[in-house]
Formats: C-alpha cells, sequence, structure tokens
C-alpha cells in the first residue's frame, strides 16, 4: 500500500471557531518518501495543529464539490453572495 503524505508549500487557513480550521494549502504529493507534483488540498485542523491520516482532496474535487452543492440549493442565500463577492474581488 502506497503511503501519502504532503509538504505545505502555501498555506491558507480559515478559522471556524475555537477548535477547527479549515485549511486549503498548495503542497508537494509524497508517496512513498518520493516527492511528486504539485498538489492542492482541502484539510483541517484541530486546535492549530493537521489532523493525521485524514484524507486531503484535490482542487478539481474541491471546486467540483462547492459547485454542485450549489447547484442542489445547499448554500443559503448570504453564503452564495458571500462567494459571488469574493470571488468578484478577485477578478
Amino acid at each position: 500500500m502506497t503511503e501519502t503524505t504532503y509538504k505545505p508549500i502555501v498555506e491558507s487557513e480559515f478559522k471556524v471557531s475555537e477548535v477547527y480550521s479549515i485549511c486549503i494549502d498548495k503542497c508537494i504529493k509524497i508517496e512513498d518518501g518520493e516527492e511528486k507534483d504539485e498538489q492542492v488540498v482541502m484539510r483541517y485542523k484541530k486546535n492549530g495543529h493537521r489532523v493525521p491520516r485524514q484524507p486531503a482532496f484535490d482542487e478539481l474535487s474541491i471546486t467540483k464539490a462547492i459547485s454542485e452543492a450549489y447547484k442542489q440549493g445547499v448554500f443559503s442565500k448570504e453564503a452564495l453572495n458571500l462567494l459571488k463577492s469574493e470571488i468578484s474581488e478577485i477578478s
């Protein structure tokens, strides 16, 4: 079985509570000790520390999941307005 880890290059963290943060980081993927390609992954931290052995979701999967949640009506109007506002600041 392949052992996969990720070494962060650029880290983005959003604290959602006193305990938990959502992290979306650009990382170097490491398989069995060998550096592979860069990959964007989403994970979480508990009390400021990454939780070990958690799944890491790649950039396209994260984007597709957000898009699907939007299509299914998961997000509130407030969340959609925030998303639109944040995206327009980038563009």
